[in-house]
């Protein structure tokens, strides 16, 4: 940790921990040593893991006591063993008495972090998966968590709210998105879920709280608890998710099949609405009478193509859905035609009657041709065995 971290947030943090801890004369402290007497203390490792908090451990002591010296053996994220001699204290024996619970308490705290990141980072080790904390830490240890989490490997996601906002407060202030705004914003999400994707996880619960924006180059999706693996038992068979507006119909089916195509639902209702101010209609809500009207019917100046993208995107029906978010995106830029899934139900419902009309026409061929065998083939056939078993002699 820097000095200038620990001056300016650390401090006042362990000086508000040493005050909780030594709230008048330590009576014990005292009994042993009445007056000053300078001494050592070892520090050594209990177990095997990653140290971090040194510079805290030594700050304790140096708030209580200037002159007390501290030799360290190791550094921050130094991997250390069980016995291992990690730093020796000297100075007055009440200080390092007096201050040993509150010193302690940090190291280990920070040190387990650190450990746990490190076995977790060491899993994602050749990927491109990048191990990130939450902003929900500990009441007056943020500082101290989130250093041991870079000790250990992992980044920091965000340190508070001021580092950016959800997608969900930014639609309630802003209301109504402007399309070229609206394209900015979803855009980077379509490239965040791409990365998903590419990773073989369906996300399955992408919505505006979600979504965090950090700045206007800087989108990130979050919560990935309900996450499964694309064409695997989980993902084939997984439990319901439901976020109103936001959840495709397979998502309120129990051991429905799920897949990519669920997560572009999720993002085409997002982007509409941006685009219209409010959410789309349930699908559940959709599934015998689709009422659901689009952004152009609603006043919203796009493209026809870019609205007929934001429809398919959000058929109720998987199949008729963009199957990958790579194919709503090439719609969203006009490098792909899009098709309102009405009209594509229409299609494949007249392509299915002419597949019935064939089926029905062979079937009549077939029972018309079981008839000439009968009425025509059939006697021949007779005949013919007939002339033989007058044969008494068959020459070959």
């Amino acid at each position: 940790m820097n000095s200038i971290t620990m001056k300016m947030q650390a401090d006042q943090l362990i000086r508000m921990a040493l005050q909780e801890d030594i709230t008048s004369e330590d009576v014990s402290t005292n009994a042993v040593m009445p007056t000053e007497v300078k001494g050592t203390v070892d520090l050594i490792a209990k177990e095997d893991g990653i140290i971090a908090g040194l510079d805290v451990y030594a700050r304790v002591f140096q708030m209580l006591d200037e002159k007390t010296e501290i030799d360290f053996k190791c550094k921050d994220g130094d991997e250390v063993k069980k016995g291992e001699l990690m730093a020796t204290l000297t100075g007055d024996i009440r200080v390092l008495l007096s201050g040993e619970r509150v010193a302690l308490n940090y190291l280990q705290r920070m040190s387990g972090i650190a450990t746990y990141t490190r076995q977790v980072a060491k899993l994602l080790e050749g990927s491109k998966v990048t191990l990130l904390d939450t902003r929900k830490t500990t009441p007056n240890c943020r500082v101290f968590e989130k250093y041991a989490v870079r000790v250990g490997g992992g980044c920091n996601h965000r340190y508070n709210l001021s580092d950016g906002v959800l997608l969900k407060d930014y639609l309630d202030k802003q209301g109504v998105i402007a399309p070229d705004a609206a394209m900015s914003i979803i855009m980077p999400i379509i490239e965040a879920v791409k990365k998903i994707h590419s990773k073989g996880i369906i996300h399955r619960d992408i919505s505006p709280d979600n979504i965090f924006i950090a700045d206007e180059n800087t989108i990130k999706i979050f919560d990935f608890g309900a996450a499964r693996l694309n064409n695997s038992k989980e993902g084939m068979a997984a439990e319901p998710v439901i976020k109103v507006g936001y959840s495709p119909l397979e998502q309120y089916r129990d051991k429905s099949r799920q897949g990519f195509y669920t997560d572009v639902y999720a993002v085409g209702a997002i982007l509409y609405q941006m685009l219209t101010g409010v959410k789309p209609i349930e699908s559940t809500e959709r599934e015998f009478k689709d009422e659901l009207k689009s952004p152009r019917e609603l006043g919203v100046k796009i493209s026809a193509n870019t609205d007929r993208a934001i429809m398919e995107a959000l058929a109720v029906r998987p199949e008729l859905r963009f199957q990958g978010i790579q194919e709503f995106q090439e719609a969203l830029q006009n490098k792909r035609i899009a098709e309102n899934p009405k009209e594509k139900l229409k299609k494949k419902r007249r392509t299915r009657n002419w597949a019935i009309a064939l089926t029905a026409t062979a079937a009549m061929a077939v029972a018309v041709g079981i008839g000439l065998y009968s009425t025509v083939l059939k006697p021949q056939a007779s005949i013919f065995e007939a002339e033989i078993k007058k044969d008494t002699t068959i020459v070959v």
